[in-house]
C-alpha cells in the first residue's frame, strides 16, 4: 500500500506540475486572461481523482509539493507560483477535513478553491510580503479571492465531482490489475519528467 500511493502521489504530482509547465507556459505567454483560474480548476480535479484513489489526510498537499517541485526543476523558481500551487493543495487537505465531517463533497471543490486562493494572497501579502501585493494591499487580496477564486470554485465544482467519479473507476481498475498500474504509474512518471526536461 504504501508503494502504491508513492507512486501514485508521483504521478499525479508530477501530471499536475505538467499540466503547470506546458499548459501554463502557453496561456501566460499569450496573455490570457484568469491562467491561475483555469490552472487550478484543472488540478483540483487532479488532486479529486487521487483523493478517490488514496483517501488520506495529508497525501493532497504531497501531491502539490511534488507538483511544485515539477515546475521550479523545469519551469525555474517563479516564488509566487511555487507558493499558489502548494497552498492549492494545502486548500484541498483543509477542505477534506471540514467537510468530510459534514459529508459534504459537492462543496469541496468551491471550498477548496476559495481556501486556496485565501491562503496564497494573505501569505504572499502579509508574511512574505511582496512587494507587488503589498502595493495594493488588502484591496487587492480580497478582489483576488472574490474574481479568480469565484471563477476558480465554480469551474472546480464540476471538475473536482468528475474527479471523484473517474478516481472511483480507476480503483476498480488497480485493485484487478495492480502490477499494470504500477508500470503504467512508473512509466507515465518517467515520459512527464523527460518531457519536463526535453521540450
Amino acid at each position: 500500500m504504501i508503494r502504491r500511493n508513492l507512486l501514485n502521489v508521483l504521478f499525479f504530482g508530477s501530471l499536475w506540475g505538467l499540466s503547470e509547465v506546458f499548459l501554463g507556459e502557453y496561456l501566460y505567454s499569450n496573455n490570457i486572461q484568469f491562467t491561475s483560474v483555469y490552472l487550478s480548476i484543472i488540478a483540483l480535479g487532479i488532486l479529486a481523482i487521487a483523493y478517490k484513489l488514496m483517501p488520506k489526510f495529508g497525501i493532497p498537499t504531497l501531491i502539490a509539493a511534488i507538483a511544485a517541485i515539477y515546475r521550479v526543476v523545469n519551469a525555474g523558481p517563479f516564488f509566487c507560483h511555487l507558493l499558489a500551487i502548494f497552498l492549492l493543495g494545502v486548500g484541498f487537505d483543509t477542505a477534506l477535513y471540514l467537510l468530510k465531517k459534514m459529508n459534504l463533497e459537492l462543496l469541496h471543490g468551491a471550498l477548496s478553491s476559495y481556501l486556496g486562493f485565501a491562503l496564497f494572497a494573505f501569505t504572499i501579502t502579509y508574511i512574505f510580503r511582496y512587494h507587488y501585493w503589498i502595493a495594493y494591499g488588502l484591496p487587492k487580496v480580497l478582489k483576488y479571492i472574490g474574481i479568480e477564486g469565484s471563477l476558480t470554485a465554480l469551474g472546480s465544482t464540476l471538475t473536482v465531482i468528475l474527479g471523484y467519479m473517474l478516481g472511483k473507476n480507476l480503483n476498480r481498475l488497480f485493485n484487478s490489475n495492480p502490477k499494470l498500474v504500477y508500470a503504467g504509474s512508473i512509466g507515465f512518471t518517467l515520459t512527464f519528467w523527460i518531457l519536463g526536461g526535453v521540450v
